[in-house]
């Protein structure tokens, strides 16, 4: 069966007359239309927005989906779609009317489509709540707590609700709705702090809907809010409820408040998770003790029908971090279903004969939906020659006849369509038509549909008669069953089944009964009659399905809202303002009813006042207020009620059960001002200059009626004019703390210690806060300025080479510290630097050390310079008192100085064996660099390894003593030469060399001549080999002090005793070399 919207062609079945309409709008088709749960059948969409979303909805905007669980599908390219659509077990016996909206346009095409086939009643809606009670515990004035509840219809169809709480700090989103079975509903439930007093809380949630109400209780803690020294985040309220239509305006705009009751500013920044919640400000720089209101929208022209969740994200920062950062918003919206074309029936079956009387036109009534807020125009436009419309046009709320042109139509079964558009979309009313032959029965029914009502819990049967005929010309054998989608077996028909005769009509008496526990709501049913011939054909019109609809109001009651009443007043202050109870009636009240009320109270005495009786009109409402007193109530909680009657002022029946208000009082602690903390401040300064300032916090608690203003005046004990305060006045609420800046002006004071005090007076409304004035202690103390020192006040290095340092010691005389410089004079050479040049917050001395690196300086150099030691009062950023301080700096390198490491030596030998080198280590002891001569040796048969060289300061040269002893013979007295060193600066040295030659062992000592000095000339022979020692001009060959030697045995040799040969005077003297070899013994021969 093709759907269609506008003027197209929305269906034929069968055979129909006239020519094809061409299509124009949106467009439906779908494969059959009567199913039953668990069928899938096929819909074909046209005309939608190209690859826009569509969603499909049955009945009040319940989603149902396809086989892939979808709810929401797109369009292709050409704005058509093909679905395949599950009829689930939810979908009741009856019409169904299904819906299919394009998101883009809002506009929406509905059609009916019959459900058969349940053999049970569904059981009606039923409302249950995740939680039976919601405790969230305890929480400071700047803590938000959110739970979620889920609710869920443990039954069929769909539950409409609202609910509303009992405490103005008590919130939910969203507020209201409607859900089935198959899409429970989440709402959150918080609690905000922000605005109440320490305490304990405790209120209600209630939850009206049309499948039951239920009472969510709800219990909180406040504590007081510590500001100490971070900022704060405090957000209020933390959830916001949207409530919109689908395709209407966007709803009005709501806010909530950051604040910053903290002690250091904050930035904030706010970020949203979904594209259709938008807020009028993003981030934010906030002061201490600072509020903001941020806007928030949302753009429902995005959404459909449904309930949408979105959480704002609110985030700060600040210097030492911020308390209760992050924190949530909660952000839920509403979207109801769009304005659409109600009508009294969405299927019209006719039947009659061919060539015969037209079936009897049939009218239904047509109005505007729940959402609309105006009358709807709508056009009505008939899909076929044989289906007529009595009005074209018309506005809600109207009526339209339907009726039959069957001039021309043979025998069969024809189906049909009005369709009627609005500005608010297209709504399908689908007509059957059956045509017989004149002899066959024909079903006709005077009725489209039934509506009953009722109350429930009344059981009273509610009763209607459908007639019945047969305008065929044979008998009709018929049957009747009763079937109810939801809600048990209410409907009965009765009789069941019969005959009638042609041309005859019988009533059918249905019977709609309200069963134990079925409550208020709307129930959907139907009949169904089968005919047929006597031979078991069909009758025309079979079957024939009449709908019916079985409202049931709740009974007379009265409705006493809030469930629950909180009252909190100050203890000794005046009583809180009273509260309005309202009374209103609901239900099925047929008269005006008269109400009485009774008070109690649990402890306190009377406190508690209420009116004590009242009347209300049916459908009307009144207020009765609730009043509490305080007077004489110490601090606490105290629990009362109030219980209202009613009955029928006619009947004076009771009407219903007595309704019980519970009635909470806290007497809160007074407005007290609390002690500053810290609880006294102590100020250090130096002598000329002024202290920084210090800060100090007072807050306040118990109940105080909106904002609490602290004066502080200032109290000296001694000294005049240094002590002030700021600001001159402060404001802040109950569980908040105010900032208060301490100034002390000691410039001009002398070093000394002084005292004062602060005063803080607290005034609420006029009224003198408990614990008014409190004191804050104020003390300070003068001390000296720092002052520089140094020492000692000169230095002297006397130096030869190398490092070396010296220790200068810095001082500060004064109370406060100082930073102190050092830095060497532009005339100090770089070999000279310093250990330290720089130290801070100095407090009695410290030292560094002056370091200098002679290393290859010029000896006998004097160098001056100095180091500037200067200092700054940290404090002041000036010169401390004996800045800045020059210590003078004096080097003496001294001369280079030869220094040797002896001026004698001693040699010991055989006669023909050399003795072991000798060496004579030369230093320069002094400073740069020393250079040395060595003068020839006064004997040839000494020899130097060097005949000059330098050493650094501090170096030192090694000189190697050579003997050569062949030629020498054994002497008793020591062979001697000097060699004289000269260096380059200062006195020469001589070296005095001394060689003790023995003799060789087993040879006898030589024979001396009797005269010491033996004569010139005279030569020394060993048979052929004549050794003559000959000595220097100027020396002797034998000193006249021999030198002691070791005690030696000469060793035997073939050489004869020296025996003294005068040489001849023409021949000089000659040393003949020996030959000197040793065996592998060592020994010489």
């Amino acid at each position: 069966m093709l759907l269609g919207a506008g003027f197209g062609l929305v269906s034929v079945l069968g055979k129909g007359l006239g020519p094809t309409p061409q299509r124009t709008g949106m467009t439906l088709q779908i494969s059959q239309h009567e199913v039953s749960p668990g069928m899938t059948f096929i819909l074909h969409g046209a005309g939608f927005t190209p690859l826009g979303k569509i969603a499909l909805t049955r009945d009040a905007a319940i989603p149902i989906r396809n086989v892939e669980r979808d709810a929401l599908i797109r369009a292709d390219k050409q704005g058509n779609f093909v679905d395949v659509i599950l009829v689930e077990n939810d979908w009741s016996n009856g019409v169904h009317t299904l819906n299919a909206e394009d998101a883009g346009t809002h506009k929406l095409i509905s059609f009916p489509i019959t459900v058969t086939g349940h053999g049970v009643a569904l059981r009606p809606a039923h409302l249950e709540l995740s939680a039976t009670s919601l405790d969230f515990g305890a929480g400071d004035q700047a803590t938000n707590s959110t739970e979620t509840v889920t609710l869920t219809n443990l039954g069929d169809g769909q539950i409409t609700w609202e609910g509303y709480t009992t405490a103005s700090w008590l919130m939910l989103s969203p507020r209201s709705g409607s859900f089935s079975r198959a899409n429970p509903l989440q709402v959150k439930i918080a609690v905000d702090r922000s605005q109440i007093s320490p305490a304990d809380y405790t209120a209600q949630v209630l939850f009206s809907s049309d499948a039951g109400n239920l009472v969510l209780p709800v219990t909180m803690q406040v504590t007081s809010l510590d500001a100490s020294h971070q900022a704060i985040l405090q957000v209020s309220p933390v959830v916001l409820s949207f409530t919109a239509t689908d395709g209407g305006a966007l709803p009005a705009t709501q806010s909530f408040t950051i604040s910053n009751p903290g002690a250091q500013s904050m930035q904030w920044s706010l970020n949203s998770d979904s594209s259709w919640l938008m807020t009028s400000a993003h981030s934010q720089t906030m002061s201490a003790n600072s509020s903001t209101t941020v806007t928030v929208s949302v753009n429902t022209g995005v959404l459909l029908p449904g309930t949408y969740n979105g959480t704002l994200t609110l985030t700060a920062q600040a210097v030492g971090g911020v308390l209760h950062s992050p924190q949530n918003i909660y952000v839920s919206v509403t979207v109801l279903p769009p304005c659409t074309l109600q009508l009294s029936s969405a299927i019209l079956s006719f039947a009659g004969a061919a060539d015969q009387t037209a079936p009897m036109p049939k009218s239904v009534t047509i109005s505007a939906g729940a959402s609309c807020n105006n009358p709807v125009s709508w056009h009505a436009s008939s899909s076929t020659n044989w289906l007529t419309v009595s009005d074209k046009n018309g506005v809600t709320p109207d009526s339209l006849t339907i009726g039959i042109n069957s001039t021309g139509l043979k025998v069969g079964s024809y189906s049909g369509s009005v369709t009627l558009s609005s500005s608010v979309g297209t709504q399908l009313l689908l007509v059957n038509l059956t045509l017989g032959q004149p002899s066959a029965p024909i079903i006709t029914l005077g009725n489209t549909s039934l509506t009953f009502s009722g109350v429930a819990g009344n059981i009273v049967t509610s009763t209607q008669v459908v007639h019945m005929a047969n305008s065929g010309e044979s008998p009709l054998i018929w049957n009747a069953g009763a079937s109810t989608g939801s809600g048990g077996a209410w409907l009965i028909v009765s009789p069941t089944s019969g005959t009638i005769l042609p041309h005859q009509s019988i009533d059918l008496t249905v019977n709609a009964n309200a069963l134990t526990g079925q409550g208020s709501g709307t129930y959907p049913g139907s009949l169904r009659i089968i005919g047929t011939n006597d031979i078991g054909q069909n009758a025309v019109g079979s079957p024939f399905l009449l709908p019916v609809s079985f409202g049931l109001q709740a009974p007379c009651t009265l409705q006493v809202s809030p469930g629950m009443l909180s009252f909190a007043g100050p203890a000794g202050q005046g009583s809180p303002a009273a509260q309005p109870l309202t009374l209103s009636t609901m239900g099925a009240c047929t008269n005006a009813l008269n109400w009485t009320s009774t008070v109690s109270t649990v402890s306190g005495g009377s406190w508690l006042t209420a009116a004590a009786s009242g009347s209300l009109t049916v459908g009307g409402s009144a207020t009765s207020p609730i009043g509490v007193s305080l007077s004489s109530l110490a601090v606490g909680t105290y629990q009362g009620s109030v219980v209202v009657a009613a009955q029928d002022s006619v009947t004076h029946t009771a009407i219903g059960s007595p309704q019980t208000v519970q009635v909470t009082l806290t007497v809160q602690p007074p407005c007290t001002l609390q002690a500053p903390v810290p609880a006294s401040v102590n100020f250090t300064a130096e002598a000329g200059v002024n202290p920084a300032t210090q800060t100090f916090t007072v807050g306040v608690t118990g109940t105080c009626s909106g904002t609490v203003t602290i004066t502080p005046s200032v109290v000296l004990n001694s000294g005049t004019g240094w002590l002030s305060i700021s600001p001159v006045q402060g404001t802040l609420t109950a569980g908040t703390t105010a900032s208060f800046v301490v100034s002390v002006t000691s410039s001009a004071l002398a070093t000394a210690t002084y005292s004062g005090s602060i005063s803080l007076a607290g005034q609420n409304s006029g009224f003198t806060l408990a614990g008014s004035p409190q004191l804050l202690n104020v003390g300070l103390v003068v001390q000296t300025a720092p002052h520089l020192t140094a020492s000692p006040s000169s230095i002297i290095f006397n130096v030869a080479t190398g490092n070396q340092s010296q220790v200068v010691t810095v001082g500060n005389t004064g109370s406060f510290p100082l930073n102190w410089l050092a830095a060497l004079q532009s005339t100090a050479p770089s070999w000279v630097t310093l250990s330290a040049t720089s130290g801070y917050n100095l407090q009695g001395n410290t030292t560094l050390t002056v370091q200098i690196n002679a290393t290859g300086l010029t000896g006998g150099t004097t160098y001056n310079t100095g180091v500037v030691i200067s200092a700054l009062d940290p404090n002041t950023s000036g010169v401390t008192a004996g800045s800045p301080i020059t210590i003078p700096i004096t080097i003496n390198v001294a001369v280079p100085a030869m220094q040797v490491s002896t001026t004698t030596l001693n040699y010991t030998t055989t006669v023909g064996t050399n003795p072991a080198d000798k060496t004579l280590t030369i230093s320069n002891t002094g400073g740069n660099t020393l250079s040395w001569t060595a003068g020839s040796p006064s004997q040839s048969w000494l020899s130097l390894s060097a005949t000059s060289g330098s050493d650094a300061s501090g170096g030192s040269s090694p000189l190697v003593f050579s003997i050569n002893v062949i030629g020498l013979a054994a002497s008793p007295t020591p062979y001697t030469a000097t060699v004289v060193l000269t260096p380059s600066t200062g006195l020469p040295a001589t070296i005095t060399v001394s060689v003790m030659v023995s003799a060789m062992t087993g040879s006898p000592n030589p024979t001396p001549t009797p005269t010491a000095m033996p004569s010139p000339g005279v030569t020394p022979t060993a048979t052929a080999l004549t050794v003559t020692p000959t000595p220097t001009a100027s020396v002797t060959a034998t000193p006249a002090t021999p030198l002691p030697g070791p005690s030696e045995t000469p060793v035997s040799t073939a050489l004869p005793t020296p025996v003294e040969t005068p040489a001849p005077t023409a021949l000089p003297t000659q040393l003949v070399p020996v030959t000197r070899i040793e065996n592998l013994h060592g020994f010489i021969f």
